[in-house]
């Protein structure tokens, strides 16, 4: 089998299936993909989309302590180095910013926990967004809470 020209492992399914675990590093965008039988004849080139764009599927409260509360982030194609950016503040997965007490935790590709610290109670509107380390962004969320 044939990804983008290059050689990579498949295995023989039947006369009409084979299967094949694209690389874990292959980039979000248009490929080519394309068998090569034993006798060097290749097929026409089919095309593959990988869609690494974050998506924000839900926004739910979580555990709620003294000083902040959790906002559990539900969604697909979080990646370990995302951030979040709220109301326009970055704010990276495992960094505190300075003067800040705020803080995003990574669990999996579909799910990110923001340790929320409001001064007050009140319940208010603010937006988040995910983005990736490639720069893909997921669309902005409104959100209220406190």
């Amino acid at each position: 089998m044939l990804l983008d020209g290059a050689v990579i492992k498949s295995r023989f399914l039947g006369k009409e299936a084979i299967s094949f675990t694209a690389p874990s590093l292959l980039a979000s965008g248009l490929h080519q993909i394309q068998v090569k039988n034993p006798t060097d004849e290749v097929s026409a080139a089919i095309a593959l989309f990988v869609n690494s764009r974050p998506e924000v599927a839900n926004v739910s409260r979580g555990g709620d302590f003294v000083n902040y509360y959790e906002l559990i982030i539900d969604g697909r194609n979080f990646l370990q180095g995302s951030l979040l950016v709220v109301d326009g503040v970055r704010l990276s997965s495992g960094d505190v910013p300075p003067g800040g007490r705020e803080k995003l935790i990574y669990l999996d590709c579909n799910r990110l926990i923001y340790q929320r610290h409001p001064y007050d109670s009140t319940t208010k509107n603010f937006s988040i967004q995910v983005v990736n380390p490639n720069g893909e962004e997921s669309p902005v969320v409104s959100v209220n809470a406190p």
